[in-house]
């Protein structure tokens, strides 16, 4: 029975063959019973090859197809019921009540708690009641005084049902994915004095001892250590970052050394050393350390909450141990497709998580290249690699340099980065915050015995904190110590990987001339679809969704960027930082060749500051009637400090950015009595590519309407109008849009904003006309694009179009 599939490590060729099937069902979205029945006809092929003596040798071939469909089938049977167990408001909030237990710690951030709640009951309007239920609450604090539940007690949460968060805008971090792949499936919003506590302590033996541990762990740390220092153990020792800052925690991404603050396989590894000399002291038999440290590893894995990473790595340890039991060699790649293979089983999602991605590629890594890596270690004089300190630090440069080179790909997606400075700030880092999880266990195993101990283990972890969060503070602060990586995809990981393969094997030619052969053809590849793409030009238009205000990108045909307004600003959010920024790194764009203020409030330029401080910008465009505001005088100060060149523009001039397309300017007039009302100063702008064209009012208002439809009349025909003012009751009137005539309206607006935007006698009368409106509250970012004869709308959230963005 030879061939692939029967051949050495099963196991890593088994997981293989059931992720690529998982993919395939991703990508696909095949429904259950294509794969039910593509699987039962696949058992019935290789169990005939196998009755039958002549066709025995091919029964890897079907066996080999089954376990691609199974994957198949199992990823349906997982999105279907998450699907179904997902649990959302019918309307913008719905009014529920939940009994359940309080799971995770509860987390404080800004005035709310936030915690999950497995429900066993969630009650809903009409008598409806749903069964076993993962809620995530956030509860507004209306007491300063308030006191979270504890996790492991009974409660009932009395709040609104919400909509299943989703994507506001490309690029942007999948929230509701996330809470997807965590297994979520509803989200609640409450506060303090909806909570009831129905039971102090849920007998359920682990489930109330390991909430009770957890608790105290954290008690001690508090107690001897720092807030910074305390909340920095928790996250390493207890997987419960919740209080380290983003700050740190971007410094650590900056530097590439984010992983040491997920509990992994350096910090279960420490553990398993520990359970092993700790139950090695008590002198029991080799066995029966062996399967202690397997039950404390399990117990700890537990504790953490089981995060990905700690199961792999749990796993991991558990085999080895396993093997060693038997007295058995260890194959480290069937280990992987082992621990691999029993997350995926229970949860096939699971492939598409971070955390499961970086592990299994940085352990991947470090096995493959390490070997390769030490043997240039050893081309050092021997003078050199006597010096245990050196061979120390050198071999420790291996395993960081493999683990860097494996999670390559996966970082710079993800973060959209990749350090410069990883491989050194490792180098000190991860030794250190060994001896970090060490100290910790000391220092809480020292509390029972004698405080003194325990506060002098405090100490010294204290001053090693310290100094890591100092360390990666200033490298991350290095010129060039991370570069921004835009727009990576399957396309170039592949390649990567494959160039990697190529590199360390010089010195196989058949590998050597296969890989570069490879490379060769993805390249050609590469470049036919880029200019096969070229080939036509396109006028793309992102209304993106920051809220309540107004950022509309433009990407012309010549590749020139425009963007009319930036989004608001407050002390909890810029659009400018937190929307905008993001989008263009996501699309590689470093330069924008012009940004249009419309006008001076704070909702339409607020984002500017941070956008000029942070992305080059060729010239700022305004109105012939700008007024004044704080904001505005920031944008002044920054774009003189800058040298950022200001024009204005009024009626009948024209912005010139591209040939192929047109930008007139339709308002203010030149001379016009300046407005009292602010919106009124709006810049309005009309672009026309082709046949096709768009109008951006800004906040124009009636009056300002009127003066354009006197000026202009049926000039201001477009496809597409923004709606002015975000569909207020003071826009959009009825002769404005008669002369406009669009076939569709972008209203841009927020959720449950407190202008009550857009005004239902406008969307009213938008229907009344047969116009179709498009609102971000509702769709998230909207996107249109022109080749010059046609407009259509881009189904950004549409997985088949994500490779674009």
């Amino acid at each position: 029975m030879g061939g692939p599939f029967f051949g050495s490590k099963p196991a890593l060729r088994f997981v293989l063959l059931f992720a690529a099937g998982i993919l395939l069902s991703h990508e696909l979205e095949i429904a259950r019973v294509a794969a039910f029945l593509v699987c039962a006809f696949l058992l019935l092929c290789a169990l005939l090859a196998f009755l039958i003596q002549r066709l025995r040798q091919t029964v890897d071939i079907p066996i080999v197809l089954l376990v691609v469909s199974l994957g198949v089938l199992m990823y349906a049977e997982d999105r279907t019921a998450l699907r179904h167990q997902r649990v959302e408001s019918r309307t913008i909030e719905e009014p529920v009540e939940l009994n359940g237990t309080v799971e995770s710690v509860p987390q404080e951030r800004h005035d709310r708690w936030r915690f999950v709640l497995n429900a066993d009951s969630l009650k809903r309007e009409g008598g409806i009641t749903h069964r076993g239920i993962r809620a995530l609450v956030f509860a507004r604090k209306r007491s300063a005084k308030s006191v979270p539940p504890t996790q492991g007690t009974r409660i009932s949460v009395a709040g609104q049902l919400q909509r299943f968060p989703m994507r506001r805008n490309p690029g942007e971090f999948d929230y509701g994915r996330y809470l997807e792949l965590n297994e979520i499936n509803a989200v609640v919003l409450s506060s303090d004095d909806q909570i009831r506590l129905l039971q102090s302590e849920v007998d359920g033996g682990m489930q109330t001892i390991l909430p009770r541990v957890r608790t105290h762990l954290s008690i001690l740390f508090r107690e001897y250590h720092r807030p910074e220092v305390s909340s920095f153990l928790s996250g390493i020792i207890l997987a419960e970052r919740s209080g380290i800052s983003e700050e740190v925690k971007q410094s650590f991404v900056n530097t590439g050394t984010i992983h040491v603050l997920a509990v992994s396989g350096l910090h279960v590894g420490i553990v398993a050393l520990m359970f092993h000399a700790f139950f090695g002291l008590l002198r029991l038999p080799r066995h029966a350390v062996t399967i202690c440290t397997m039950v404390g590893l399990v117990i700890y894995m537990a504790l953490t909450g089981s995060p990905p990473s700690v199961t792999r790595a749990t796993i991991m340890a558990c085999v080895i141990l396993f093997a060693r039991f038997f007295e058995r060699d260890v194959d480290v790649y069937q280990s992987l497709g082992i621990a691999a293979l029993i997350i995926l089983l229970g949860e096939t999602h699971q492939l598409f998580h971070v955390g499961f991605q970086l592990s299994f590629a940085a352990v991947v890594s470090i096995v493959y290249l390490y070997p390769k890596l030490e043997r240039l270690i050893k081309l050092i004089p021997a003078k050199y690699e006597e010096i245990k300190a050196i061979d120390y630090v050198l071999k420790l440069f291996a395993v960081s340099l493999a683990a860097q080179l494996g999670t390559l790909p996966f970082t710079a997606y993800y973060f959209d980065r990749v350090s410069i400075v990883a491989l050194i700030a490792n180098l000190v880092v991860v030794p250190i915050i060994g001896l970090n999880v060490m100290i910790g266990f000391a220092t809480v195993i020292a509390s029972a015995a004698s405080g003194w101990l325990a506060h002098c283990f405090g100490a010294v972890n204290d001053l090693l904190v310290n100094f890591v969060l100092g360390f990666v503070e200033q490298a991350a602060r290095l010129p060039y110590a991370f570069v921004e990586t835009p727009n990576l995809n399957a396309s170039f990981a592949f390649v990567y990987y494959l160039g990697i393969v190529v590199l360390f094997n010089v010195q196989n030619a058949r590998y050597v001339k296969q890989g570069l052969v490879l490379i060769l053809l993805l390249a050609i590849v590469h470049v036919y679809s880029g200019a096969q793409r070229s080939d036509r030009r396109f006028l793309t238009v992102t209304v993106l969704d920051v809220g309540q205000g107004d950022a509309i990108f433009l990407e012309t045909p010549q590749g020139r960027r425009v963007l009319i307004d930036a989004g608001p600003k407050s002390p909890a959010f810029d659009a400018g930082e937190r929307i905008i920024d993001p989008f263009l790194r996501r699309k590689g764009i470093q330069l924008i060749d012009a940004i249009l203020l419309t006008h001076p409030h704070s909702d339409h330029i607020g984002g500017a500051a941070h956008i000029l401080g942070n992305v080059a910008v060729m010239r700022l465009v305004e109105s012939a009637a700008q007024g004044h505001s704080a904001t505005y005088d920031t944008l002044s100060r920054i774009a003189a400090g800058r040298k950022i060149p200001v024009e204005v523009r009024s009626a009948g001039t024209t912005i010139d950015v591209d040939s192929l397309i047109r930008i007139y300017v339709i308002h203010p007039g030149f001379g016009d009595a300046p407005p009292r009302n602010q919106n009124d100063q709006s810049l309005a702008v009309r672009v026309v590519y082709g046949g096709t064209s768009f109008l951006f009012p800004g906040d124009a208002e009636a009056p300002s309407e009127t003066k354009m439809v006197k000026r202009y009349g049926t000039f201001l025909g477009s496809d597409v109008l923004k709606a002015g003012h975000h569909g207020s009751k003071t826009s959009t009137s009825t002769a404005f849009l008669e002369n406009v005539s669009p076939r569709s309206v972008i209203v841009s607006v927020g959720k449950k904003n407190r202008f009550s935007h857009p005004s239902p006698a406008v969307i009213d009368r938008l229907a009344r006309k047969g116009i179709t409106t498009l609102r971000t509250d509702d769709a998230g970012a909207i996107i249109m694009r022109s080749d010059g004869f046609t407009i259509e709308r881009i189904r950004w959230r549409d997985s088949r179009n994500q490779k674009e963005f």
